[in-house]
């Protein structure tokens, strides 16, 4: 029972509930984690204590339809986990799932760490049809991206950001407008089709600008226009890849640059973590966005004290390597 009087101690530091409340989201998030699982059965089935099965799933029920949960908090709560003295790098991308005909798409906001993102925001992306909002299909839009970055600087400042990465479709115009106005530091990845500028880089064709360059040899090109900004081209035509690595940025590039987008693949091990490989996201029944958004909120508030169990264990019961006798 320490584990959950820990997270209890760790949820009292940031949520002003009432005291059963806050018991009952501890073994919540307690339940999380023993089942692996976020489907409201077996969290039901996997909670500590007297209440029988069916009073704590009731429980659950009225958790998602009735409690407020305050997501700026729950960031400075999962946040903590992150160096405080440290600049961030951010990785931005959606993961997106099907519950019969509902679309689950979120896009989420993260910070690399030691290998696996930590989730601080996320915004369940919508559409209206028929007067109706829905969850959609498809990409996020510089309107949804610009909100929940701008959420983060109010949160965190945006000195806090060393670099925000992405992938292909995370680009635009008008977003990366919006990223240098507001001053904030990118590196993300353009694709291979992307219009260059023929007068100014030789060609306009991707596969003959890196001919002359040996493979995986990363290399800066300046800065020229592209999709009508003035940025920074960079990218290397790596051997395990048939398309070259194209990645733009608002800031001068070098040989570091690449290892520092590469950290944008954390986000997508954390949404490994969230669904098959760990805690089955895609076993919830909870299509409603705002329950939805809840359900985010309670999984990365598990998921985040699973890592600091794990970093907990890992200095005070080390694994033992057996040494290999080297006498020849």
């Amino acid at each position: 029972m320490k584990h959950l009087e820990d997270i209890k101690e760790l949820l009292e530091k940031y949520y002003k509930w009432d005291p059963r409340r806050l018991s009952f989201l501890g073994n919540t998030i307690s339940g999380i984690i023993r089942s692996r699982s976020v489907n409201l059965q077996k969290v039901a089935e996997s909670i500590e204590g007297k209440p029988k099965v069916a009073s704590n799933y009731r429980r659950l029920q009225r958790l998602f339809k009735l409690q407020d949960i305050d997501y700026k908090i729950t960031a400075k709560l999962l946040s903590s986990v992150l160096p405080d003295d440290e600049k961030w790098i951010l990785t931005m991308d959606r993961t997106n799932w099907k519950l019969g005909q509902s679309n689950i798409n979120l896009l989420v906001l993260g910070v690399a760490y030691k290998g696996m993102a930590i989730p601080i925001l996320w915004d369940f992306l919508t559409i209206e049809e028929n007067g109706i909002e829905r969850g959609k299909r498809g990409n996020s839009n510089s309107s949804e991206r610009r909100d929940i970055l701008q959420e983060f600087i109010e949160l965190f400042g945006v000195e806090k950001i060393q670099v925000l990465t992405a992938d292909r479709e995370f680009i635009g115009e008008e977003w990366f407008k919006w990223l240098e106005e507001n001053k904030v530091p990118f590196v993300i990845r353009i694709r291979n089709t992307t219009t260059l500028n023929e007068d100014e880089l030789g060609t306009s064709n991707t596969k003959e600008l890196f001919e002359h360059i040996n493979k995986d040899e990363f290399y800066a090109f300046g800065e020229c226009e592209i999709l009508g900004r003035r940025l920074h081209l960079g990218g290397k035509e790596a051997t395990k890849s048939k398309e070259p690595l194209m990645l733009v940025s608002n800031k001068p590039m070098d040989s570091n640059t690449v290892s520092i987008y590469q950290k944008r693949w954390e986000i997508e091990t954390m949404f490994g973590a969230f669904k098959s490989k760990g805690f089955n996201l895609e076993e919830s029944k909870i299509s409603e966005g705002y329950k939805v958004e809840k359900l985010m909120a309670l999984l990365s508030i598990a998921f985040v004290w699973s890592i600091l169990a794990g970093e907990y264990r890992a200095i005070e019961e080390p694994i033992a390597y057996k040494k290999k006798n080297l006498t020849p």
